[in-house]
């Protein structure tokens, strides 16, 4: 892949405290991620991946979807989960279905993690 640069560090030792995410309507809940990178380098995003279907052509189901970040400290970043609006005046952003996802953070870089499946 292109983002496969040595000079491009991946986030590695990714681990959660939890393999379930509560929608934050449910628990108001805020996650936090543990992650290893070099010195100055931090998590621009993360992200949630549905996975899809290996028996179809066109997959609808399939979604990404980005968490917000909530702080970020060396090593750590806290995310709220999805269904969540930072506004309470704003619409619900209703697009996380239910069942399993990969959460990846992803690097200032642009560069992935391994996923680490967590389910909804």
């Amino acid at each position: 892949p292109t983002y496969d640069d040595p000079a491009k560090p991946r986030p590695t030792g990714v681990t959660l405290p939890t393999t379930e995410l509560e929608y934050w309507q449910v628990s108001q809940q805020l996650y936090t991620a543990d992650f290893s990178l070099p010195p100055g380098r931090s998590i621009s995003k993360v992200v949630l991946m549905v996975p899809g279907s290996v028996t179809h052509h066109s997959d609808f189901g399939q979604r990404y979807i980005e968490l917000p970040i909530l702080a970020q400290a060396d090593g750590s970043v806290t995310f709220a989960p999805p269904y969540s609006a930072p506004n309470p005046a704003a619409p619900l952003n209703f697009t996380a279905p239910r069942g399993y996802a990969m959460l990846f953070l992803i690097s200032d870089q642009g560069i992935p993690s391994e996923g680490r499946f967590v389910r909804l």
